[in-house]
């Protein structure tokens, strides 16, 4: 497997095109941590976070504190710049508040992105340094693994909403009403009978069957 070294956090839509599932924390603030799940997908639970017109100032002050004391351990710090990734636009919030974790009170989710990104602009900051490095390069290593990839593709282009998944679904059942037909085609000329349509189907369900 491909070792991926970035020390920024995926964005949620990206996770969840990949197959992690994003779920509510229930431990303390900054105890976000990275399980295996079923079928090799990873779980990414996040406890909640409450956004309102007061947080950001606390935040850069918060953050401002730890750059002055260079004894303070980087927690906040880390925890802001693992959310910096984890949200790149109104999309992802969305995603977020769907799964509990982004609660806000600010009206539009692109103005809580806005708000997160602008939390570590110019700040200067090592991700080796982070509580959250072990997370985060655990979800790239398995971001950038064969079968994440392939799905991340297929979900991002065919399943991309629902009306995507729904188009794509209806391609598929022409592609395989095309295949019935070549194959009741094929069997009429080989032996020449009346072939009626269950006939049809159920020799496109064996070779359906034996496909798999």
């Amino acid at each position: 497997m491909e070792t991926n070294l970035t020390n920024t956090m995926r964005s949620a839509t990206e996770l969840g095109e990949a197959g992690f599932i994003i779920k509510k924390g229930k431990a303390r603030l900054l105890d976000i941590d990275l399980e295996k799940g079923r079928l090799n997908k990873r779980v990414l639970k996040i406890p909640p976070l409450y956004i309102d017109d007061y947080k950001g100032t606390l935040f850069r002050n918060m953050v401002a504190f730890e750059q002055c004391h260079r004894e303070c351990k980087p927690y906040v710090t880390s925890y802001l710049f693992f959310f910096d990734g984890l949200i790149n636009s109104a999309e992802d919030v969305e995603l977020l508040h769907h799964k509990e974790v982004i609660h806000h009170s600010l009206g539009r989710d692109k103005d809580v992105a806005k708000l997160v990104n602008s939390l570590c602009k110019e700040i200067a900051f090592d991700g080796y340094e982070s509580y959250l490095q072990k997370v985060v390069a655990d979800a790239n290593n398995h971001y950038h693994s064969k079968f994440a990839k392939i799905r991340a593709k297929l979900v991002h282009h065919y399943f991309s909403s629902w009306v995507v998944g729904i188009s794509t679904l209806a391609g598929m059942i022409v592609i395989y009403l095309t295949l019935i037909q070549t194959g009741c085609s094929v069997r009429n000329a080989s032996k020449p009978k009346t072939v009626t349509l269950l006939d049809c189907m159920k020799h496109a369900s064996r070779s359906f069957v034996w496909s798999l």
